[in-house]
């Protein structure tokens, strides 16, 4: 869907919003837990929440063309 590309509200500050507040939200949960499996699975999802809006740049560089290229030097991957 192509209607507009958006950089206000939390997008204003990190380029993934989602991903960094799912990697919070599960760093919390195993800081709580205290749980071997809970670090162990919470690393690997880090992982993925740091690869996968790599390969998502790709689609956003051709789907908003400059206007993704300047809010993408202006605004980090994360924070």
């Amino acid at each position: 869907m192509r209607d507009g590309f958006i950089s206000t509200g939390p997008n204003w500050f990190t380029r993934n919003p989602q991903y960094l507040g799912d990697n919070l939200f599960f760093l919390g949960l195993s800081i709580v837990a205290n749980s071997e499996f809970l670090w162990i699975t919470h690393a690997l999802l880090a992982l993925v929440f740091i690869i996968t809006p790599l390969s998502e740049e790709v689609w956003l560089k051709e789907q908003y063309g400059d206007a993704y290229d300047r809010y993408r030097r202006n605004t980090p991957r994360f924070l």
